[in-house]
């Protein structure tokens, strides 16, 4: 699993993983993405700290509860096992608002 080089992702521990999300490489191309949207790294790493290995979920469209605005966002543990995203921007694409939604990611 190769991960991408960005800028304004977060990372956060838990429970044995550790979790990256998002962020913003102007490099980088993913055909899942629609053409203006290239540049954001809408995927979710995980690396297991026992077993030492990496795991990658894509989230590309709001119904699958992924945030649009994967760059400069915030993100908190909520549960053991859950983490809560709050706001990003699109400003990378010259889009001077920031997103105020919420979104839930859970481990299970």
């Amino acid at each position: 699993l190769f991960l991408v080089p960005t800028s304004g992702c977060t990372i956060n521990a838990l429970g044995s993983n550790l979790v990256v999300i998002g962020g913003w490489n102007p490099h980088h191309f993913d055909p899942w993405i629609r053409s203006h949207d290239h540049g954001y790294v809408r995927k979710i790493y995980k690396h297991n700290l026992y077993t030492r290995l990496w795991s990658e979920h894509r989230c590309y469209i709001p119904q699958e509860n992924c945030p649009i605005e994967t760059a400069c966002h915030c993100t908190f543990q909520l549960t053991s096992n859950t983490l809560l995203f709050f706001g990003g921007s699109m400003s990378p694409m010259n889009v001077s608002e920031s997103s105020n939604k919420v979104f839930i990611y859970s481990m299970k």
